[in-house]
């Protein structure tokens, strides 16, 4: 830990809102450690269940931070079981983004594993977040089909609050393939290709819509958009530095789609192009829109994400900046991982998350209001997918 923090300098800072600006401070970083009446046997054989990963037992994180106190940026939870160790590592988000949270890691597994090594210390540019507040841009709101402004903030724990249920997927690489050749048969003109990630994204988007409709939660005359994040290091201009470390990612959104042209056949081509064209809206002038829109509000806070506000109409990833092939120069590191898992709890009402599972295809994670859940599965869908049972 005390390596991590030679390095990323910014893991031992306290962060802090006031006046709608962020402020980080001189702080420390915290290791807490613990036991837990666990055993890796009874994980092993639960297929690793997250339901015995509860996140108030294996971290330090409160819910919900207070940001006008100062909030340590990183803490890390090493939780010591009979026959392992349960490793938390929690980063403040307003302080790096996934992939700098991924760099983070493979260090601590690396130091850990091997601590001979002299530790190289991030340069100045990777913590300058200087050109994450210049833009050339009139601001134009329309322009960020994820956001929308309000006069008041709006309190996203909802979101989290009430009867959800997560359950995760299967899909074989096999399936993948076949998915995204069945998407691609009725692509639009201006939409050449579709990639497997939009093809998966797809079908859940599409399913999730499918499920609400049968639980009554929205009806056949909604309209509905797919929100995900997209990280930005090089497609802002002039490009951030290759291991810039902060939060370089920004919510964006398909167009607004009608749920009864979704329930079509055609429905599942129809949402592939739609998230294919919504991350190719993302260019530079997007960012640079992005960022004078940021900069032209009296309180940022008034800057709200259009999810959290219409949830029950909105389908949200967090998958767009990962990597769907599990990484090799992590296994030596961290010891042949095989699974990914997230804490119990830890999604709201809407949200999925895609991982890779080592040369079988993916995992997903689907969470929705429990009458959506028990009518989420269909014909079309168990044609791609194995139910896990975790």
């Amino acid at each position: 830990m005390e390596k991590l923090v030679e390095r990323y300098s910014v893991l031992a800072n306290s962060a802090s809102c006031a006046s709608g600006a962020w402020r980080f401070s001189p702080g420390q970083a915290r290791l807490i450690i613990k036991e837990l009446p666990l055993t890796f046997e009874e994980l092993e054989n639960a297929n690793f269940s997250s339901k015995l990963l509860k996140h108030d037992e294996l971290s330090s994180v409160v819910e919900m931070v207070d940001f006008e106190n100062d909030w340590d940026c990183c803490k890390i939870q090493a939780n010591f079981i009979e026959g392992g160790l349960l490793l938390c590592i929690s980063i403040l988000h307003i302080a790096m983004d996934g992939a700098a949270i991924t760099r983070v890691i493979q260090d601590m597994a690396r130091y850990t594993c091997d601590n001979r090594g002299p530790v190289v210390k991030m340069s100045p540019a990777t913590l300058d977040r200087s050109r994450l507040s210049r833009s050339s841009s009139i601001p134009d709101i329309t322009k960020m089909p994820a956001f929308l402004i309000l006069n008041e903030a709006f309190d996203f724990t909802s979101r989290v609050k009430g009867s959800i249920s997560s359950t995760m997927y299967r899909l074989k690489n096999e399936s993948v393939n076949q998915l995204k050749s069945d998407c691609s048969k009725g692509l639009p003109p201006d939409c050449p290709f579709i990639s497997s990630h939009d093809a998966v994204c797809a079908l859940l988007f599409r399913q999730k819509i499918k499920a609400r409709v049968k639980a009554g939660i929205i009806t056949p005359t909604d309209r509905v958009q797919y929100s995900f994040p997209v990280e930005c290091r090089r497609t802002i201009h002039p490009p951030l530095p290759s291991d810039f470390i902060g939060n370089a990612v920004i919510f964006t959104a398909t167009p607004f789609l009608l749920v009864e042209d979704l329930l079509k056949p055609e429905g599942l081509s129809l949402a592939a192009a739609a998230i294919r064209q919504g991350i190719k809206d993302v260019d530079a002038d997007f960012i640079d829109n992005a960022i004078a829109v940021m900069r032209s509000l009296k309180d940022p806070k008034t800057l709200n994400y259009y999810g959290a506000i219409h949830g029950k109409t909105t389908g949200i990833a967090s998958t767009s900046y990962k990597g769907f092939v599990m990484p090799n120069d992590w296994h030596p590191a961290i010891g042949e991982y095989q699974l990914m898992r997230l804490l119990h709890g830890g999604f709201g009402d809407g949200m999925f998350v895609v991982m890779p599972v080592r040369d079988s295809g993916w995992e997903v994670i689907v969470t929705l209001d429990e009458v959506a859940m028990d009518v989420f599965e269909d014909e079309q869908w168990n044609k791609y997918t194995i139910k896990i049972e975790v």
